[in-house]
């Protein structure tokens, strides 16, 4: 976790806040950016009614972090966001939320690689909880035909 905490220290020297976007509960205003920017490519407009921004993604993300997850969890998916915020600056020139959607895709593709452990399981923490955030809208679960028969009956 050593480049994430790197990562949030450089995300801090180059004047980005850690304290809640209006709105938020937990995640900052640059840190909801790259979760846009990760929703964007990871559920896109077509296989589903609504894409990973319309499904309210990052609101979700933010929710999960702050109401579910543990804070040194939370924490620690912060960091993963600044680590892949930062990480394309060397390797692509630009921030991972200003590459274009198939500059983004080639990086979550690199980070799938199995022989990068570390990088792998960062990719794979993006994958469940903006999947866990995505598939929480109804009309995501509804197209799935999903019904949820708790607290009295189908919805």
């Amino acid at each position: 976790m050593g480049s994430a905490a790197g990562a949030l220290v450089l995300g801090a020297w180059a004047g980005w806040s850690l304290s809640p976007a209006p709105g938020a509960q937990l995640l900052s205003s640059h840190e909801l950016e790259v979760v846009a920017a990760l929703a964007e490519v990871m559920f896109p407009a077509g296989p589903f009614p609504v894409d990973g921004i319309e499904a309210g993604v990052p609101a979700e993300v933010d929710r999960l972090l702050a109401e579910v997850l543990e804070p040194i969890h939370a924490s620690g998916f912060r960091g993963l966001l600044h680590s892949l915020e930062w990480g394309t600056v060397a390797s692509r020139g630009h921030r991972f939320s200003r590459l274009s959607p198939a500059e983004r895709l080639a990086t979550l593709q690199i980070w799938s690689d199995p022989s990068v452990f570390v990088r792998r399981v960062a990719r794979e923490s993006f994958r469940v909880v903006l999947g866990m955030a995505y598939f929480s809208d109804p009309r995501v679960l509804g197209h799935m035909g999903w019904r949820a028969t708790c607290g009295g009956g189908p919805t």
